[in-house]
């Protein structure tokens, strides 16, 4: 794919020859490297207030759709998603934002990001229109090198129809009911595990004299264990004992990948 950079130094590249060859009085000094600098830079200025400020703040369709107040003029609401634990920011929209199933914002040099926020916007897009709705290309590829290709997580269109058809007969009904055991005995288990880890926090309060422990128990890292357990007992027939153990490199490595740095998630912005 061409990309507007390299269409800009062709023309500054085709002008500068035009210009020193036919008309040397705009020129810069006669010289051709010079002349295609001044005409390369003005045309990548030129972009970049296009791309930057006059499109998203003047022209783009998105731009009468509810969105979150103030943000930086230049990044939108970047330092606040970078700042905040992921998907907080998003969540207070969502709950104080007046829309009609979708909200839109900033991030980085002003791109465009839409939120859905209604079973129907999410049902158009993930189920009945799909295929009209592509990954981003940057992050296909940057996950594709993680995970050692273009699975069907990542795949697009026929090539995506062709190896989910080949999946489907592992997600039959009689398949699933097989491993429903699996599923109970794992879901027990994180109880009990959180369970556990709840009454020694409120035992090691109560020994400390110390303030006693929220009752509120944040799931993502919980569930995020429990899923890799699932997987690998379902899956390969080995326990990977990650809800006990949060700590083993497997999870670490496992974190790692879906809970990325904060260079990472301003890449992925």
């Amino acid at each position: 794919m061409v990309q507007r950079w390299q269409v800009a130094a062709l023309l500054s590249a085709t002008a500068a020859a035009l210009l020193v060859q036919f008309a040397p009085k705009y020129s810069i000094l006669r010289s051709y490297v010079g002349t295609f600098l001044a005409l390369f830079s003005a045309q990548l200025l030129a972009l970049a207030s296009w791309t930057v400020v006059i499109y998203p703040k003047l022209f783009s369709p998105l731009r009468h759709l509810p969105e979150p107040k103030g943000g930086s003029f230049f990044n939108g609401q970047l330092a606040r998603i970078l700042k905040e634990p992921s998907g907080i920011p998003m969540q207070e929209w969502i709950n104080e934002i007046p829309n009609q199933g979708l909200i839109h914002y900033k991030t980085i040099f002003n791109t465009e990001r839409i939120m859905l926020t209604s079973p129907q916007a999410l049902g158009e897009v993930l189920v009945q229109k799909n295929y009209e709705f592509v990954k981003p290309l940057m992050m296909r590829q940057g996950l594709g090198r993680i995970l050692g290709g273009t699975g069907v997580l990542l795949a697009e269109g026929d090539d995506h129809k062709t190896q989910r058809k080949l999946l489907m007969p592992a997600f039959a009904y009689r398949h699933i009911k097989d491993i429903y055991p699996i599923f109970w005995s794992k879901s027990r288990e994180l109880i009990n595990a959180i369970s556990a880890s709840t009454q020694q926090e409120a035992a090691y309060a109560e020994l400390e004299k110390a303030v006693a422990p929220s009752s509120v128990v944040e799931l993502n890292g919980w569930l995020s264990r429990t899923t890799l357990d699932i997987i690998g007992v379902a899956g390969m027939g080995y326990d990977f004992n990650a809800i006990q153990d949060p700590n083993t490199e497997l999870c670490k490595t496992y974190r790692a990948v879906f809970e990325p740095s904060k260079q990472a998630r301003i890449l992925g912005l």
